[in-house]
């Protein structure tokens, strides 16, 4: 069934979102949410932007194939648990659909999402103390890689224990606004964006794998330790979307650096000024 009738319980809302936004991790029920027109995407069904897009936990209400029953029942929802049966019991406050959240409510989720970076910087800084206390050690020197050379150079060093656990907790502190802001930060702390257009996280159409290497592994972890609870699962998909969106980024930036050096041949002149 493409849409479910959900509550977003950290918002205290309801909502109808498409099926193929909700996945489960660990038990819990998540969604991806978009940050403008979600009710025109979900009747859509658009596929999920696993990079850009908030994910937010739900706990579902109800199933069905058509878009105006969804719509009906997300508004008893509103009023009572159980849409399916029609049970009067179990009432609750009216709350207002998420399909209409105001600034308001958004500038709330992110004021809640920088709590939360807050908490974890505050948490960071003292584990960096409490190390401190025993010994202070040097900062990891980690050089972005630009060859796939440079990558594989990476991967040996990795595979020695003592030095990957110092990269993990080096990569940890880069953080990002949501999950899925950290691993591309994180990503593109290890490699630029031409060495990820070599990989697929499976090594699909003729590309090089990414899961299963030491690479891969301390990403997963760095991500997991900045955010406490996050599955491995959930990780490994956002590092997938973010090696998908990796040959675009880098055609934007070939053809940048192409426009400036059609100006510069334009304009020879100003150059040597």
């Amino acid at each position: 069934m493409p849409y479910e009738v959900v509550e977003f319980p950290e918002e205290g809302l309801v909502g109808v979102v498409a099926h193929n936004w909700t996945f489960k991790d660990k038990g819990e029920m998540y969604s991806y949410w978009p940050p403008s027109n979600p009710r025109k995407r979900a009747r859509a069904e658009e596929l999920p932007d696993t990079v850009n897009w908030i994910v937010r936990k739900i706990r579902l209400f109800s199933k069905t194939d058509d878009w105006e029953t969804a719509g009906r029942r997300c508004k008893r929802a509103e009023l009572q648990s159980s849409v399916e049966t029609g049970d009067e019991g179990d009432r609750r406050p009216h709350k207002s659909n998420p399909r209409y959240m105001s600034s308001e409510d958004t500038l709330q989720v992110i004021l809640r999402r920088l709590d939360t970076l807050e908490e974890n910087q505050r948490q960071a800084i003292q584990l960096l103390c409490r190390n401190g206390e025993r010994s202070i050690e040097a900062p990891v020197e980690l050089e972005v890689a630009q060859t796939t050379t440079d990558l594989e150079d990476l991967e040996e060093r990795l595979k020695v224990s003592d030095f990957r656990k110092k990269v993990v907790s080096h990569l940890r502190l880069v953080g990002g606004s949501n999950p899925g802001d950290c691993v591309r930060r994180v990503m593109r702390t290890i490699a630029a964006n031409l060495v990820w257009s070599s990989f697929s996280l499976r090594g699909k159409k003729g590309k090089l794998p990414l899961l299963g290497t030491a690479v891969c592994t301390t990403i997963k972890q760095a991500v997991m330790k900045w955010k406490p609870g996050l599955g491995e699962k959930v990780v490994e998909v956002l590092i997938a979307e973010t090696l998908k969106h990796a040959p675009s980024a880098h055609l934007k930036a070939q053809a940048y650096v192409q426009t400036r050096r059609d100006l510069e041949e334009d304009n020879p002149e100003e150059e040597q000024n």
